[in-house]
This record gives C-alpha cells, sequence and structure tokens, in this order.
C-alpha cells in the first residue's frame, strides 16, 4: 500500500501534464489565435442580430479557419518544451524511464510477481478514489443540457421572426458546437481527468505503465 501512495505521489508531482508541460507553455504563442476565435464569433453574432445578413457565416468560417494553426502552434510549442527541458523524450517516455527508476530504487524492478501485487493495489485505489460518472461529467450535463435547451428555445421563440434568420442562427449555433466539440476534445485531460477525476486517472495511468513494463519484461 505505501508503494502505491509513493508512486501516485511521483505521479502527482513529477508527471502530472501541468509539471511536464503547462508550466513550461508559452501561451504568447496561441494567445492571438484564441484573441482572434473570441473577436470573430462576437462579431458573426452581432452581424447575424443586427441585420440577418448571412454575410456573417463567412466571420465565423474565418474563425474555423484559424482553429488549425493554433493546434499547429500548440504542437510546435509541446515539441519544444519535449526538446529543450525533457531530453527530447515524450511524455510517455518521460512516465516509463521515471517508472523504470522507482522499481530499481525499492528493489523490485525485476520481480514479476511483486510488480504484478503492486498493479493489484493500485487497481483497489482507483477503484476507491473513482468519481461514479453522476457526480462528474453527468451532473454537469444535468445542469448544462437544461439551460442550453432553454436558451435555445428563447431566441428561437422570442427573437427570430423570419426564416432566413432562423438559417443564420441553426448555422452559426452548429458552429459554434463544433468549435466546442474541439476545445473540450483538446483540454479534456485538464478539466476533466487532471481536476474532477486526478487520482483515479493518474492510478490507472501507473497500472496500464506498470502492466506495460510487466509485458516488455516478457
Amino acid at each position: 500500500m505505501i508503494l502505491a501512495y509513493k508512486l501516485l505521489d511521483i505521479y502527482k508531482r513529477e508527471l502530472s501534464l501541468r509539471v511536464v508541460f503547462f508550466k513550461h507553455f508559452n501561451w504568447k504563442q496561441v494567445a492571438f489565435h484564441l484573441t482572434c476565435i473570441f473577436i470573430l464569433i462576437v462579431l458573426s453574432f452581432t452581424i447575424s442580430w443586427l441585420s440577418g445578413n448571412p454575410v456573417s457565416l463567412s466571420i465565423m468560417l474565418l474563425s474555423v479557419l484559424v482553429m488549425p494553426n493554433l493546434f499547429k502552434r500548440t504542437e510546435e510549442e509541446r515539441t519544444r518544451i519535449y526538446n529543450q527541458f525533457h531530453y527530447g523524450l515524450n511524455y510517455y517516455e518521460l512516465r516509463m524511464r521515471r517508472l523504470r527508476k522507482f522499481l530499481k530504487d525499492e528493489g523490485i524492478d525485476f520481480s514479476k510477481e511483486k510488480i504484478a501485487a503492486l498493479i493489484t493495489l493500485i487497481d483497489k485505489q482507483a477503484d476507491e478514489h473513482k468519481i461514479p460518472f453522476l457526480v462528474g461529467r453527468g451532473v454537469l450535463a444535468a445542469i448544462l443540457i437544461p439551460i442550453w435547451v432553454q436558451g435555445i428555445s428563447w431566441v428561437l421563440n422570442k427573437q427570430i421572426t423570419r426564416i432566413e434568420e432562423a438559417v443564420v442562427f441553426i448555422v452559426i449555433l452548429l458552429a459554434i458546437i463544433f468549435l466546442i466539440w474541439m476545445v473540450i476534445t483538446a483540454w479534456k485531460k485538464i478539466i476533466y481527468d487532471e481536476i474532477i477525476n486526478s487520482d483515479y486517472n493518474r492510478l490507472k495511468l501507473m497500472s496500464s505503465d506498470l502492466r506495460e513494463l510487466v509485458f516488455k519484461m516478457q
């Protein structure tokens, strides 16, 4: 049990995404793109609201075009961080190297039986730390979805009087949903894995890494 907690502490202090990646991230590299996306979305809503002119859709599309460059800059920054601060090792390689050192320091690096016992303990700890779905994402969805639906209904019933306005609103809404989906997908590890269910996900990651090592020992 002590070994499991010691390893969990290492994954928190040395191998979290915050320490490995975001601590060194140069946010100036992406600040311009994020600002552009925000401004373009606001402009699109404003023009659509005032004129109902589909030309505002072109502004929304421009914000979508900014996204690939944003992800490209993020990838470049990630590569720079790995090369400059982590000897060119990626996140997986960093974890495996530190895990091997931990097992060697504890004197169990060549004992499959002891590593298997450690995996069992970690899996047990993970089950105890897991936040139920309804407490995590389920509650968040239960709160946000009714608000989202009511907001759309209010706009469609109270603010839109022409079919052209409805078409513009729906297209813009779909574009926004697409952008939100991209952002949530990209930042899932921060929003959910690193905050809401952090210990559970770290323990599952530890278990997976240990199993990977055992497999390579065969």
